[in-house]
């Protein structure tokens, strides 16, 4: 919708859609006219370029100027209808009635005979003489807009016109669009060599021009994001122009300078009728840019639209100048929506299809041919499953696994190749597991209805056993497992390596099948391969859980992170060897490679990677007292799949987000979380054993103790059932020991726990840590702090905070006993401070004044409030690196050894010093507060 135009011609008009130039030339004509002097003219531009409003206008000057005014309006639906144009220009009410009944009764003679080619000469001379008749006592200005749609009586008779009007008081002014072919031939040959006709070729609007459009005082100038904004949408078109002011007024949007447009249902609007006022082979042509997209060379467009290279180029030059396109390229998404809303779907899919035709016989990339395949959703020709599948891979190794189902799904649909639809369904499977496991688990139907009529491969079967026990379908992985028998891997290295997988698979995750597994083939009995990956995790895992830690076990699992490159069949490797890093307390490897991996996986837009290295990172942060990264961690892990998701796995992310809760104290929450429904067949995995554990944990510390006695006595008895008896997995016998402590059976808890200390096969084990601090509680009092000292050693150099905080309790506690009431306090202190930087709301109550009253355990905890303030404000006087170096300082470090640690120079570590004496009033190393030490602890 434009804006009303004015019959000025004043320079700066703001409310003209059309170049003031060419309004000034018009009226030059008339002036001719005036003189004696005909003028045929043709206004020609793009649809929407202002032509029809440059016309108004000028008719308008001329009835001022006392001129007769003949005008006429063709249509594409008349076009076909005799004389439509002529049967116009004589019903004007400007003319007598006299001659309007003359012309009247002379085209309904016409109209009798049937005519509807080139008009009689008799009946052309008769329509001229009126005419003349006319303009023998004033100009006449005859107008006919949308000329192109002109018919072919009317055409005839304006040609015939035009060249015997020379020395007549008459203007002729037509408009026609531009169009990819010349629709007029007739007309365009005859004002090539009549010397009185004009052409006026109207150009998009400029910048200053669109600047009149908007109702806003201001400079037109770079500055202004509105005007330019303006202009760069829509090119000039002054149709379009006004449609992307309508949609700022809609939406409210005040006009400014800085306003930027933002196209909608008018700009939409506006698109589709600049395309319905252009001829056909644009149109087309511009639905074949928009169904390709902006990726694909216009030189392809043309080909799929079937248009000549003459008629091709007019077009894409007009989708230029109407202000659809620039440079090739559609110039708002708004634009290719719009084009697009023209374009049935069925035609879409077929112009695909053409196009991927096209670009394989030009030796396109597969990539590009199973694009325009897919978005065709058809692939008939003998190359399309290759090209699917190579693109599939392809998109696989770009971490673009939607595009990767796409093209998979749609192969095999196409495909009438059984066992090659089986391996791209098993492909499929794993596919969909990255963003999804409960949709690659809707694929494990279908594979496992090909296994039961005995026509699923070795290899098929290998990947399906271990897709339904994530699921929890035991009984039917166990109905696979038992065909697999004995088998030598149909001699192929890949079906070799997936048998493997799943052995170990199984052996570290699900022992209850371990005696259904197949006999190992030749090529499974010599040692993992070192390019093996997949193997090399498992075979890590399995050593750990089994045997315990050992060197080999840990530097597999950190060559397979350092080697590994991310993908969707080597997930499972990485979470194997992460997990091996974990139970053999190597966290201080684990979390930079977990870290590391986290960030790929999100960089790869892969949900399930992402669940599965946050459960990872989670278990991490627990195992360090971490346990607001522990509940944050865990929370993702759940978040970014669902709990039904995870399948039998859950237990782990379930059990961690349990622990943290609990040892945050927020026990309903920690009781909400592992109350969740979890997968029956759960409890028969390792999973489930991390389950069990954090269960009775959570039991433990609500003094549900019978009930806690009961989860940790299952989760032995499984662990010693499934051979995967070892505390750095499930430390089950120091949670029996102290529940047994807690129920008053010293004896049994005194055991289990010297039954635990002598499974453990290092030293330097957290859980040995937590072992001695147990045995602390059991011993006589005089040698609880020897035994306690050498478990805070332990947590200290793991950094496993928790424990750490747990195991200064208990030391205060032990201080207190024998009366040393100092050093009670002292330490105390460091583990309030630790336990409080560890969120671990639970152990800072035992800790507080008023925690649990004065019973013997309670009592040393009973801190002054004014030591804590004093120590407060002593703490915070000092910066972060301050404190960091006088922590390493009180545990006895020299200057060098501080420096190489914190990666400063000596001479910054003895400045740092100077500050904390003078802020602590101390004189030397020795005087230094032995709080200090938590900065330790808690950077650890």
């Amino acid at each position: 919708m434009y804006l009303k135009f004015t019959p000025t011609i004043a320079e700066g008009d703001p409310a003209r859609a059309y170049p003031s130039a060419e309004l000034v030339a018009l009226q030059g004509f008339l002036t001719e006219c005036e003189q004696g002097n005909a003028v045929a003219a043709v206004v020609t531009g793009t649809a929407a370029s202002g032509k029809s409003e440059l016309l108004q206008a000028f008719t308008e000057l001329c009835a001022e100027a006392d001129a007769t005014v003949l005008s006429a309006l063709c249509v594409e639906a008349e076009k076909d209808l005799p004389f439509a144009a002529v049967l116009q220009l004589f019903h004007s009410p400007a003319l007598p009635p006299a001659l309007r009944g003359r012309a009247t009764e002379l085209l309904a003679e016409a109209e009798r005979a049937g005519l509807t080619g080139r008009p009689s000469t008799q009946l052309m001379l008769d329509l001229f003489d009126l005419v003349r008749d006319l303009a023998d006592t004033r100009p006449v200005v005859v107008t006919v807009d949308d000329f192109h749609h002109v018919d072919t009586p009317s055409l005839h008779w304006l040609v015939f016109l035009m060249r015997r009007m020379r020395t007549m008081k008459v203007v002729v002014v037509l408009t026609e669009s531009l169009s990819a072919k010349q629709s007029l031939p007739l007309l365009g040959a005859e004002f090539l060599r009549l010397p009185h006709c004009r052409r006026i070729r109207l150009k998009p609007l400029g910048k200053d021009e669109i600047a009149g459009l908007v109702p806003l005082d201001g400079n037109t100038g770079e500055a202004n994001t509105l005007v330019t904004s303006l202009h760069q949408l829509s090119g000039g078109n002054p149709l379009l122009a006004q449609a992307l002011l309508e949609d700022l007024r809609v939406s409210g949007i005040p006009l400014a300078p800085e306003t930027r447009p933002i196209p909608g249902d008018n700009y939409h609007q506006a698109v589709a009728a600049c395309l319905q006022r252009g001829d056909q082979d644009t149109r087309a042509l511009a639905g074949v840019l928009a169904v390709l997209g902006k990726s694909e060379a216009v030189c392809l467009a043309v080909r799929v639209a079937g248009i000549d290279q003459h008629t091709a180029g007019r077009a894409i030059t007009l989708l230029h100048q109407v202000g659809l396109l620039d440079a090739g390229r559609f110039r708002h998404p708004m634009t290719v929506t719009a084009v697009l809303a023209d374009v049935p779907v069925p035609e879409r899919a077929h112009l695909h299809e053409r196009a991927a035709v096209l670009l394989h016989e030009d030796g396109a990339s597969v990539l590009d041919v199973a694009r325009h395949l897919v978005a065709a959703d058809r692939a008939g020709q003998p190359w399309a499953i290759t090209v699917l599948r190579n693109a599939a891979e392809l998109a696989m190794a770009d971490n673009k696994t939607s595009f990767a189902v796409q093209c998979l799904k749609l192969a095999c649909r196409v495909s009438d190749d059984e066992a090659l639809v089986i391996e791209m369904v098993t492909q499929l499977a794993g596919l969909e597991w990255r963003n999804n496991p409960a949709i690659g688990a809707a694929h494990l139907d279908r594979l496992y209805e090909v296994f039961r009529a005995g026509e699923l491969p070795v290899r098929a079967a290998a990947i399906l056993v271990r897709f339904l026990l994530w699921h929890g379908r035991a009984a039917e992985a166990t109905e696979v497992l038992d065909s697999l028998g004995e088998t030598d891997g149909d001699g192929d290295e890949r079906t070799e390596a997936e048998l493997r997988i799943t052995r170990l698979f199984i052996l570290c995750s699900y022992p209850t099948l371990r005696g259904k597994l197949p006999q190992p083939t030749a090529a499974e009995r010599v040692p993992a391969r070192s390019y093996d990956p997949n193997v090399q995790a498992a075979m890590s895992l399995g050593r750990i859980v089994t045997s315990g830690p050992d060197d080999d076990a840990i530097a597999s699992a950190e060559h397979v992170l350092k080697s590994i490159q991310l993908g969707d069949t080597m997930v499972e490797s990485v979470r194997s060897a992460l997990f091996a890093l974990i139970y053999a307390d190597r966290l201080d490897k684990a979390v930079p490679w977990c870290d590391l991996l986290q960030q790929e996986a999100a960089d790869c837009d892969a949900p399930s990677w992402q669940a599965v290295f946050a459960a990872a990172r989670a278990e991490m942060a627990l195992r360090q007292g971490d346990l607001v990264t522990a509940e944050k961690q865990a929370k993702a892990a759940l978040t970014y799949i669902s709990p039904q998701s995870w399948g039998v796995a859950v237990g782990v992310p379930l059990a961690t987000l349990c622990l943290a809760a609990a040892g945050m104290g927020k026990f309903e929450e920690a009781a909400a979380h592992i109350n969740q429904p979890v997968p029956a067949s759960m409890l028969q995995t390792r999973f489930g054993l991390h389950y069990l554990r954090a269960r009775g944990r959570l039991y433990l510390e609500t003094d549900r103790v019978h009930a806690a006695l009961g989860d940790f006595v299952l989760c032995g008895e499984l662990s010693k059932r499934w051979d995967f008896d070892l505390p750095v997995l499930v430390p089950w016998r120091s949670d029996t020991a102290e529940a047994y402590l807690r129920l008053g059976r010293p004896d049994k808890a005194r055991a289990l726990n010297e039954e635990q200390l002598t499974k453990l096969t290092t030293s330097t084990s957290h859980v040995r840590g937590i072992s001695l601090r147990l045995k602390a509680k059991m011993a006589e009092p005089q040698k609880r702090p020897e035994l306690l000292r050498e478990a805070v050693k332990i947590f200290q150099a793991g950094g496993i905070r928790l424990e750490l905080a747990r195991a200064l309790g208990d030391l205060s506690r032990a201080h207190y006993t024998l009366a040393e009431s100092g050093r009670a306090r002292t330490v105390a202190r460091q583990a309030w401070h630790i336990a409080k930087g560890c969120h671990a709301e639970v152990i800072c109550r035992d800790l507080r004044p008023d925690g649990n009253g004065g019973d013997e355990h309670a009592a040393p905890a009973a801190l002054e409030s004014a030591e804590l303030t004093a120590e407060r404000e002593l703490i915070e006087s000092l910066s972060e690196a301050e404190r960091r170096v006088a922590g390493l300082a009180s545990l006895g470090h020299t200057n060098r050894a501080i420096a190489s640690k914190l990666y400063i120079t000596v001479s910054t570590v003895e400045q740092h010093l100077t500050r904390v004496y003078r802020k602590l009033d101390v004189n030397r190393r020795r005087d230094l507060p032995s709080w200090l030490q938590v900065s330790v602890a808690n950077s650890a």
